[in-house]
């Protein structure tokens, strides 16, 4: 979903949703199927990106960020 979790952990890598309603969900998809460009800089940038995470620093700075 579109909230200040998902930023940090995502940034500009994902597609989000403003809620969890259907609609929105469906309108996030949209967009991933219909913005190749964005599309295309996710798949040009994401083996750098992935680089970044790994699920211990995933759990790391999601438990940070429940916490607080």
């Amino acid at each position: 979903m579109d909230n200040e979790l998902g930023h940090e952990l995502f940034g500009e890598y994902a597609f989000y949703a403003k809620d969890g309603s259907t609609d929105e969900i469906t309108n996030a998809m949209k967009s991933a199927m219909s913005d190749e460009q964005k599309m295309r800089s996710i798949k040009d940038s994401g083996p750098e990106f992935v680089k970044k995470y790994n699920w211990k620093s995933f759990a790391e700075i999601f438990f940070k960020n429940v916490q607080s």
